[in-house]
C-alpha cells in the first residue's frame, strides 16, 4: 500500500511538473534587463530617504561649525 501511494504521489508530481519545463521560455538579454533596471529602481526608491536625510545633516553641520 505505502509503495503504491508513494508511486502514485510521484507520477502526478511528475506530470504535473513537465508542462511548465516544456513552456518554459529560455531567458534572453532583454528580460534581464528588465530585471536589472527594475532593481535599480527598487534600490534608488529605497535609498532616497536617507540620501537627503544625510545631505540635509550635512548642510547642517557646515552651518553649525561655519566650515564651507
Amino acid at each position: 500500500m505505502k509503495k503504491t501511494a508513494l508511486f502514485l504521489l510521484a507520477s502526478i508530481t511528475m506530470t504535473a511538473s513537465m508542462p511548465a519545463f516544456a513552456q518554459a521560455k529560455p531567458a534572453s538579454s532583454s528580460s534581464d534587463n528588465k530585471v536589472v533596471a527594475g532593481a535599480k529602481k527598487v534600490g534608488r526608491g529605497i535609498m532616497w530617504g536617507p540620501k537627503k536625510m544625510w545631505g540635509g545633516m550635512k548642510s547642517m553641520g557646515k552651518k553649525m561649525t561655519g566650515k564651507s
